[in-house]
């Protein structure tokens, strides 16, 4: 019985290790790790299968480039394989992309940000009360036209620094 209990008390101390975990190359990315499913030929479909042989050489390349957290993890999933082509393994058009070109993964495969407030998008957390100032400055002006370039410097001029630009007002 206690033989039992020092082997269930091993266990549980044994920490995960990234091999252990539910990856597949025939299910998730190879970039992001997040699930990926083939579809027939829909247009607009991104997820893609790894078709060439020399792929792989390709992606261990941009690997040693980039040197970066990504390029640890998409290292780990390749000298998991041999041959990715053989293993059918599958990568989103968008994750390779921003992959090969030292952009950080695509937003819609990010891991979850749970436990992060949302702070307008990346602004720091003290233009939330400016930005509620300049609301109410637009509600005591609201019979006056005012341009998003007066509304970006009323801004910076709360802040004391170039908060948000004319291009970040105008698409939100």
């Amino acid at each position: 019985m206690q033989c039992e209990q020092r082997l269930q008390l091993m266990e549980s101390n044994i920490p995960t290790l990234r091999s252990k975990s539910n990856f597949s190359h025939k299910d998730h990315c190879l970039f992001c790790g997040k699930e990926a499913q083939l579809k027939s030929k829909l247009k607009g479909n991104d997820v893609f299968p790894v078709r060439t042989d020399d792929f792989q050489k390709r992606i261990e390349q941009v690997c040693n480039d980039r040197d970066d957290e990504w390029a640890v993890e998409v290292r780990g999933r390749l000298e998991c394989v041999g041959d990715l082509h053989a293993a059918d393994a599958l990568y989103h058009q968008t994750c390779s992309v921003n992959f090969r070109t030292s952009k950080k993964i695509p937003k819609a495969f990010s891991p979850d940000s749970k436990g992060k407030e949302n702070n307008y998008q990346g602004r720091p957390a003290a233009y939330g009360e400016q930005f509620l100032k300049i609301v109410d400055y637009l509600k005591q002006h609201e019979d006056e036209q005012i341009t998003i370039a007066e509304l970006v410097n009323k801004m910076n001029e709360l802040c004391g620094e170039q908060a948000y630009s004319s291009v970040y007002m105008k698409k939100n």
